[in-house]
C-alpha cells in the first residue's frame, strides 16, 4: 500500500468509510458513476444517490491537509478531477435539485436517469431521459 493509500484508508475510516481503501478506490468509485450517468443512470434514485455519495468523501478526502502533503497527492486530485469535468458536462442546465449551499455534485440533475424513477423524485424532471430516448414527459 502507497503512503496516499494508506493515509486514504485511515482518514476515511475515521468517517466511517470502510468499504473503499485507496486511491484508486475512490477514482474508479467516481468514473463508475460517472460513466454510468453517461450512458444513462439505470438503477434508483436510492442508488443513485449512493452511488454519487462517493464524491463527498472524495471531498473530505481533497480537504484533508495530511492527504495534501503527500506527493501523489496531485496525481489523485487529476483523476477526481477529469472525472468532474466529465460529469459537469453531463448535468442539465439550470436546474437544481437540492439547497443551493450544497455541493455542486448533490444540486445537478444528469441529463439521462432511469425511466423508472418517479416524476415527484427531487432528481427526475421532464427532460430526464434514458439515453438515446425521447424526453420523458
Amino acid at each position: 500500500m502507497t503512503p496516499v493509500d494508506s493515509l486514504i484508508a485511515e482518514v476515511a475510516a475515521e468517517r466511517g468509510w470502510f468499504r473503499l481503501r485507496s486511491a484508486d478506490d475512490f477514482i474508479e468509485a467516481w468514473q463508475s458513476f460517472v460513466t454510468e450517468c453517461a450512458r444513462g443512470y439505470s438503477m434508483s434514485i436510492y442508488e443513485f444517490e449512493n452511488d454519487r455519495s462517493v464524491r463527498g468523501m472524495i471531498e473530505e478526502l481533497l480537504g484533508d491537509e495530511r492527504i495534501a502533503r503527500i506527493r501523489q497527492y496531485a496525481e489523485f486530485r487529476r483523476s477526481i478531477d477529469a472525472s468532474d469535468t466529465r460529469y459537469r458536462a453531463l448535468l442539465q442546465a439550470d436546474i437544481h435539485v437540492a439547497r443551493p449551499d450544497a455541493p455542486w455534485w448533490e444540486r445537478g440533475v444528469p441529463r439521462y436517469g432511469a425511466l423508472t424513477w418517479s416524476p415527484t423524485s427531487p432528481i427526475c424532471t421532464p427532460s430526464l431521459s434514458r439515453r438515446g430516448d425521447e424526453p420523458v414527459n
